[in-house]
């Protein structure tokens, strides 16, 4: 098994990946954010523009480096059957550490920015006037300076 792949090669292209893939994502996010902020009602523009993000997620879970694609591949075939468990194995490792959620939070500082933003923008009320027009800056340094 050792042979077909060098597992050193696939974290670096499964880490490279996530690092291009995560700050894509968040660029989005902080786009979206953006967009919402720029009209009248930012929340309920941001709700509408919810598929957008939804879609940018997906897209970035269901894509893959070729290595990985091509270990699921082979996982499939008959030829490796002997291999499958191993194969799927590593194959999940490789998606814990890369696609879960505290994989997300910890690595890209871009795309935490882009996804808090946007989330709260889409579901705390009031956010999206309160940052138009500066009131947060005055709460935040009263609740600093209390």
């Amino acid at each position: 098994m050792e042979e077909l792949f060098k597992a050193d090669e696939i974290k670096k292209e499964m880490i490279n990946y996530t690092n291009i893939s995560n700050s894509i994502v968040g660029i989005v996010f902080v786009t979206l954010f953006l967009g919402a902020l720029g009209t009248d009602i930012p929340q309920a523009t941001a709700f509408i523009l919810l598929p957008i993000a939804i879609g940018a997620l997906f897209f970035m879970t269901q894509n893959y480096p070729p290595s990985i694609k091509l270990l699921q591949d082979m996982s499939k075939q008959e030829t490796y059957k002997s291999e499958k468990q191993e194969l799927e194995k590593i194959i999940k490792k490789f998606q814990k550490d890369n696609f879960s959620w505290k994989s997300l939070f910890s690595t890209n500082i871009i795309y935490i920015y882009g996804f808090s933003l946007y989330s709260f923008l889409l579901f705390i009320p009031n956010f999206g006037k309160n940052i138009k027009d500066g009131t947060w800056v005055v709460k935040l340094i009263s609740y600093i300076f209390q």
